[in-house]
């Protein structure tokens, strides 16, 4: 089967002449963009070859909307130096926590063992243990 190259090429719709660049698509395809200026056309070739050098043909499945979002959002976080990846990790990892569900047991036993590792006094865990334990206990019987 043929791979789809990089190509400017002339064409003629309704009468009008045209002129068509054609860049690859990842995991096969082609996407094809229309210009009445052979300036324009020839731009944007020298634009997707520079990409396709630079990331290969992943970079032609980026849409153009995508693209603008991403460059909005690291405007957004630059003056705080983190970038969209460190930004995308902490609101997977935020949802992750908000939106799962855990057993109040678990919930009563990782507060007793983080408070217990945090040095705290055996008089004070116990009085944790006791009233949790009995919270977790009334919550189970519903």
């Amino acid at each position: 089967m043929r791979k789809t190259r990089l190509a400017l090429t002339k064409t003629k719709v309704n009468g009008r002449r045209y002129y068509c660049v054609t860049t690859p698509k990842l995991g096969g395809g082609r996407n094809r963009r229309f210009f009445k200026e052979k300036a324009e056309a020839e731009t944007f070739m020298q634009f997707a070859k520079v990409q396709q050098e630079n990331y290969g043909t992943a970079a032609f499945s980026v849409p153009d909307a995508l693209r603008v979002e991403a460059i909005e959002c690291c405007e957004l976080l630059q003056p705080f130096g983190v970038t969209l990846r460190d930004a995308a990790k902490f609101y997977a990892a935020h949802l992750k926590a908000v939106t799962g569900s855990r057993k109040v047991r678990e919930v009563v036993a990782d507060l007793l063992a983080a408070r217990a590792a945090d040095g705290m006094s055996p008089r004070y865990l116990g009085d944790l243990r006791v009233r949790l334990g009995r919270f977790a206990f009334l919550l189970a019987k519903k």
